[in-house]
Order: C-alpha cells, then structure tokens, then sequence
C-alpha cells in the first residue's frame, strides 16, 4: 500500500522539497530505410607514451606530479601508474629535492623553498631505468586572485573569477578548481533493521545516512590572457554554470580556485591541447594537431612524452554559497525517482522487506485499528553514502 503524499510529506528532506540544404533533405530520404552501422577498426600499438602532470609548487602547498602511461583504446585498464620511480626537482647548477612516492603513480613534496632567481626543472628515473627530464623552466609569481564570485539567471548560476596583476608581468593564466557540496539523503531514516533479531530498532545516529558530501576536480582546460590588452586585467572569467535548482546547492557548496601565472609556451601548450580535447566535433572546428610538451627522454630525443611542467607560486580561493543566498533557487534533490511505502510491523512483514533486501525502514506510525505499520523506502533514497561520502571536509563550517 502506497501513502498518500500529505501522509509522507513529513518525511522528505530539504523542507521544499544548423541547416539542411533541399537536396541534402532529398538524399537523406532515399537513404534513410538503408542505414547501416559502421564499427571503425581500433588502432592497436604496442607504443605507451610516459604522461606527467603536475606543477612545481614554490612555496607552502604541496608539489604534485602524476606519472601514468597511456594504453590501447582495447584495454581494459583505466589508468597505467609508473611505479617506483625515482621523481626530483633540480635547480640549474645544483640542488636537487626528492619527491615521495604516495601510491597510484603519484609523487609529492610539500613546501619547497626555491630560489625565485633561478630555473628549475623535473627529473624521473622509471623503475625500468629509463631517464626524462623536462626543460628548465622559470618560476612565475601568480597575483592574488580579485575575487570569486556569481550570478544566478534562468540559464544557470554561473561562476566568474576575477584577478588583475599591477606590475602587467603575468598575462598568461591557468586554473584548476575543486567543487565540494553537502546534500541530505531523500528521507531521513529514524528506524533500521536489526538482522540479530529480525525486529526494526531506532537507528543511533540517523544523521551518519541523511547528511553526505560530494566532490568533483575540474576536468577542462581553464586559462585566459590578458597579453592583449593594456592592463593585465582578467575580468568576468566564466569558471562554473550550475543548473538551475541543481542538487549542488541544495545545503551548502563550496569551490576551491586555484591560479597559475604562464610563460607564453606553457600557455601555447594549454592552449592547444584544449583545442583538441574541448573545441572539436563540428565542421568549424579546428583540426587537432600535436601539443608539444616539454618533457623529454633524456637518451631518445624521438620518443614522444605527453605534458608539461611549470614553476611558481600559486594563488587559491575559496567561497560557499547556500542556496537561501540565491533568489528563488528551489531545493533539489540528487535523485527525483523515489517514494515511500508502508507494511505492518510483523515478524513475517519484516522479514520480507528488509531480511537482506535493499530496502530500509523510515519511520513508523499507528494505523487504522491500533496496529503499528512501517515507512519503508530504497536504500539509495535514504542512505546518502550511495551517492557521497559522510565524513565531514576539514575546510566545512
């Protein structure tokens, strides 16, 4: 038996709840009935070309440097670490500082204290002996970032950035960000199913499956430049557009911006390489060509190594937006498919429903007659850990 919506409304979370030429049209007609699939051979190669990603941080944030290998579209793998290399920072002409490994082909060291007058650049050793290094590079100082801020609209609330640098010595930009959010489970669950003793107990800490967090890194290529232009002045950077009323912001959200300042190759690079991976798909777009990095193999100047490094400071900012700051945002949910069913609190009713089922007990209420009847819902409806995670970011108010 399914509730009415007056009898569950209590229970829900968050409280508010191109053109076609004429003959082209002809010739699409006549081969319409006479589609075939195509399935396009995989190029197989037996090459698998070192990647390295990351940033040479002087100052107190940790360096990060990602070293994975790429692999056959065939390939069940997703990600191919380098493991047990040996990964440092060298100064031209002398200084060296090792990086730890931390598993998964990731390295780091955190706050290197570098010379800002000299050049410095990445070495790794792989554990098959082979050597790379990039080119030495300067280290460039990032201006503070201005300001983070937003402006909601029917199209989305959209995140802008906002720097300028006075001494007009940066000009080149890149940025990366962290979106974290809060969100509540559908229902908020008082009662949970004993197996021990096949009965429905009061659940303990009900918050632990009502309250979770979500957490998504940009993935896009983010940069801009100012070298145009008269002032070294960012304006109005497009960063983030939510969807209207979108799960994100239906507690609290938050982004973490980080910048960096570019010399002109690193940001001829970024630049390219967002042109083969976000500006293609459509007649007009531009055809993908090689994006050079400047790691190389130090004994085979012919084998291609895909990234680059850069050097310097960095800049970050965060801000939290909650979804009473925006008029007229309506609470979302993450999910919109779910709903609340009841069955008497029955040994055999139990037993049925939550005895290994995917089902868990919401609440419970007396019925016609004097007889006690459950609230029961999914286990994604009202455990939030199925779609985030319920321990709270340090950085959390």
């Amino acid at each position: 038996m399914q509730p009415s919506n007056n009898t569950y409304r209590s229970f829900l979370s968050g409280g508010a709840a191109g053109l076609l030429l004429p003959a082209a049209i002809g010739l699409l007609a006549l081969t319409g009935a006479c589609k075939e699939s195509y399935v396009p051979p995989v190029v197989s190669t037996s090459n698998s070309y070192l990647v390295v990603e990351g940033f040479i941080n002087n100052g107190p944030d940790t360096t990060r440097i990602s070293i994975t290998h790429t692999f056959k579209l065939d390939d069940s793998a997703s990600v191919v670490p380098e493991l047990g290399a040996t990964v440092s920072v060298e100064g031209k002409g002398g200084g060296s500082f090792p990086l730890t490994e931390s598993g998964n082909g990731l390295y780091f060291a955190p706050g290197l204290s570098l010379n800002q007058a000299r050049q410095y650049r990445l070495h790794i050793i792989t554990s098959g002996g082979k050597n790379y290094a990039s080119d030495y590079v300067d280290l460039r100082v990032s201006p503070p970032i201005d300001s983070v801020n937003w402006i909601n609209s029917p199209s989305g609330f959209q995140i802008y950035l906002n720097t300028h640098d006075p001494q007009n010595a940066s000009r080149y930009y890149r940025w990366e960000f962290n979106e974290t959010w809060q969100f509540h489970s559908v229902y908020y669950s008082y009662y949970m199913y004993n197996p021990a003793d096949t009965t429905v107990t009061v659940r303990i800490n009900p918050d632990k499956i009502y309250t979770c967090w979500q957490s998504h890194a940009s993935t896009n290529v983010f940069i801009g430049s100012s070298a145009k232009l008269a002032q070294d002045v960012i304006y109005q950077y497009p960063l983030v557009n939510i969807a209207p009323n979108s799960w994100k912001i239906s507690v609290l959200y938050s982004i973490l911006v980080k910048q960096y300042a570019l010399t002109p190759d690193a940001y001829d690079f970024w630049q390219q390489l967002q042109k083969n991976s976000e500006e293609i798909g459509s007649v007009f777009s531009p055809q993908p060509s090689e994006a050079k990095g400047n790691i190389h193999n130090l004994a085979d100047s012919t084998e291609q190594v895909i990234g680059y490094i850069s050097a310097g400071t960095m800049q970050q900012k965060r801000i939290f937006v909650s979804p009473y700051q925006i008029p007229g945002w309506a609470i979302g949910s993450y999910t919109d498919g779910c709903q609340l069913w009841t069955t008497p609190r029955q040994t055999d009713s139990i037993l049925e429903y939550f005895g290994g089922q995917n089902f868990i007990p919401v609440d419970e209420f007396l019925g016609p007659g004097g007889q006690f009847r459950v609230f029961y819902s999914t286990q994604y409806c009202t455990d939030c850990r199925l779609t985030g995670y319920n321990v709270k970011p340090s950085f959390w108010p």
